[in-house]
């Protein structure tokens, strides 16, 4: 690491754990901020800072402050709509499990230093209809449905209501999880919760499905020591077990060496040096040479080569499924196939014609070279596409 990544490690930690950390000498807060703003882990960056000897009303300080008390405020009223969701879902007798943000924010020293972007909960899609009438009743607005979840909007909160906790397309993890419900361990009410190892086991394929999808921040590595730490008893041979079904028992140690690494004061190895800077490079939620990685996918799914692999990508660009076409033009679902692409090749012609510039400089950065490389880092570091 380097020694605003060792800062930024650093400040995070101090955060959870309360204790104050010396800084390598000549770093500037000014370029740490940049890295917590863009990875948002600023909440915990300003803890971190304050415990680390910064004068919290200092102008340096100024911009991520100010952040802070806005997810301060954004955080209580995020988790009193969950509860809100929850109580009335209970009422109404239907069954559902919040995953995710939801929970994590709970195992941190102060829920806001944990932001969260939507409440995911799993619900049973044949209750959808009547969850349907009391979200438009409680004054949320729907969004676009997609593969695994129906979205709903409202003033204090994102909900991602989950059919499944995997999408389908993501194959060989959503053939572990299937729609989730098979986790679903204890229940209170009608708010059910899966054991910590499941809820770990479920967070972890998350994370990785990020990871080898586009990218994922540094932020996902806090919260798998955040968890490690709030249950330090979990079952270890359960979890190893399940990840060597799922195919991640090599990723899972080398993360377990990164957070020994950033948290521990454990040693580092090349590995664990690789995965930090793209995990740092990346935003919170990637963008590391996305298209590499989705023609990575394309070939492993398909038992492709690498060029080939790249060409049904292109295809699949230029004459997508029905469902992401219904996902990405939800007015055009009546239209056949054919017509919507057309319809389609129009708008982006007419409407946005900087896109097909876009497309094209990504395409003509998308080389062979490229996506050898992605295939490469990634199963060095345990990760790969199945079928």
């Amino acid at each position: 690491m380097d020694n605003n990544q060792k800062s930024v490690v650093l400040l995070m930690k101090s955060a959870i754990t309360g204790e104050k950390y010396d800084l390598p000498e000549g770093v500037q807060f000014q370029e740490l901020e940049e890295l917590l703003i863009s990875q948002n882990t600023y909440m915990m960056g300003c803890i971190g800072a304050m415990n680390c000897g910064y004068d919290g009303e200092s102008p340096e300080l100024e911009t991520v402050m100010n952040s802070y008390f806005l997810e301060e405020w954004n955080s209580v009223r995020q988790m009193q709509a969950v509860e809100q969701l929850s109580g009335i879902f209970n009422q109404n007798g239907i069954d559902h499990m919040p995953v995710k943000g939801c929970l994590m924010k709970a195992l941190y020293p102060k829920p806001e230093l944990r932001p969260m972007g939507d409440a995911d909960i799993l619900i049973r899609v044949a209750d959808y209809p009547r969850i349907k009438e009391i979200m438009l009743q409680l004054g949320y607005r729907e969004g676009v449905e997609s593969d695994h979840e129906y979205n709903w909007y409202g003033p204090d909160l994102h909900v991602e209501l989950h059919k499944r906790l995997v999408p389908s397309y993501h194959h060989d993890y959503f053939r572990y999880f299937g729609d989730g419900w098979s986790k679903a361990n204890t229940c209170r009410e009608h708010c059910w919760s899966m054991t910590p190892e499941d809820s770990f086991i479920y967070d972890f394929a998350h994370f990785a499905k990020h990871f080898r999808a586009g990218g994922v921040g540094i932020r996902y590595a806090t919260d798998l020591w955040v968890h490690l730490r709030s249950y330090p008893n979990m079952d270890r041979d359960y979890i190893r077990q399940e990840f060597e079904k799922l195919e991640l028992a090599e990723f899972y140690d080398n993360m377990l060496s990164l957070i020994n690494a950033w948290f521990e004061d454990g040693p580092s190895n090349q590995n664990v040096e690789f995965i930090t800077d793209f995990m740092f490079n990346c935003s919170l939620w990637g963008s590391e040479n996305k298209d590499a990685a989705d023609a990575v996918k394309a070939a492993q799914e398909n038992d492709l080569n690498i060029k080939q692999g790249k060409q049904l990508l292109l295809k699949h660009k230029l004459f997508p499924s029905r469902q992401n076409m219904d996902q990405g033009y939800p007015g055009w679902k009546k239209l056949p196939l054919p017509v919507a692409w057309v319809c389609r090749w129009f708008h982006i012609l007419f409407v946005n014609g900087d896109k097909i510039q876009k497309q094209a400089d990504k395409t003509k950065n998308l080389t062979d070279e490229t996506i050898r490389q992605r295939w490469e880092q990634m199963e060095a570091i345990g990760l790969k596409f199945s079928k």
